[in-house]
């Protein structure tokens, strides 16, 4: 639901940036905040005790150098820094670097490998030294979710589930077993909810890792949306290329007290199968 009122019995609202990205739609879908463009901020205004949530991200930023022009999360937290507002940031778990990698803590050593990584490491940076303990920072694993058609989106399940409509199966260019940490939208949008409900001097840290927590192979994600689908089959063409990994989330279960297991991860995957074979 999408509301430019204040929240109930006029308290705190939540505002989320970029309302047309996936995570922001499926926020929005099942929780009530101000929508703003990513654009110009023009609508940003943000007060008391009100929360802001960066789902915006400049393609540049992604791909490019680091430029202070395609930074939203520091041009955010620059324009809510003399309110009182919390900030909740965006952020990949590319800080980290890319490879093989298993149950890496927030606290570990930090190598990203792509301009991505770069640029997100130096806006948490920029974000925490001016906004302190009201900006919470959430690195994210692969999140997955019902991505048909893709809409611009190049995803692991925009091209699991784009494929398998399109050409009856699901093609592989690496290692099926490969592990990586993947968690569904849902989840991740449960995840920022709950932060929003609570008081930022009840949480301890700053950065938490968003994931499911534990290794699932490429092929076990596949399987499942074909189990679901009714029909395909998964074809490799093994390149030999690996880029395994997946998040501790010890500290995100300690503070929220969620978590995401593997039989609920498979169903979920089995559920977007599903729901492709009806659209």
């Amino acid at each position: 639901m999408h509301s430019d009122e204040k929240g109930q019995g006029g308290g705190p609202r939540t505002w989320i940036v970029g309302s047309s990205s996936f995570i922001a739609e499926n926020y929005l879908s099942q929780y009530s905040a101000v929508s703003v463009s990513g654009r110009t901020l023009s609508g940003l205004y943000p007060e008391e005790d009100d929360t802001v949530i960066n789902c915006a991200l400049n393609p540049e930023f992604k791909s490019n150098a680091y430029l202070e022009a395609n930074d939203m999360d520091s041009q955010i937290a620059d324009r809510i820094a003399s309110s009182r507002a919390r900030y909740i940031m965006l952020s990949t778990r590319m800080v980290y670097g890319v490879g093989d990698y298993r149950g890496v803590c927030e606290d570990d050593i930090k190598n990203p490998a792509n301009f991505y990584g770069e640029n997100k490491l130096r806006a948490e940076s920029n974000v925490l030294t001016m906004l302190g303990p009201r900006a919470t920072i959430l690195r994210l694993s692969n999140v997955i979710g019902f991505e048909w058609p893709a809409n611009g989106r190049r995803s692991f399940m925009s091209m699991v589930l784009g494929r398998l409509r399109s050409e009856g199966e699901i093609f592989f260019d690496m290692k099926p077993g490969s592990l990586r940490d993947f968690i569904p939208v849902e989840f991740v949008c449960e995840v920022i909810h709950a932060i929003v409900s609570r008081q930022e001097s009840s949480f301890a840290y700053r950065q938490l890792n968003v994931g499911s927590g534990f290794p699932c192979a490429c092929s076990d994600i596949a399987s499942s949306v074909i189990a679901g689908y009714g029909s395909g089959r998964l074809r490799v063409e093994d390149s030999g290329k690996v880029d395994e990994f997946f998040l501790c989330t010890k500290r995100l279960f300690e503070e929220l007290g969620i978590s995401c297991s593997r039989p609920s991860l498979l169903r979920y995957c089995e559920s977007l199968g599903k729901k492709l074979s009806y659209a």
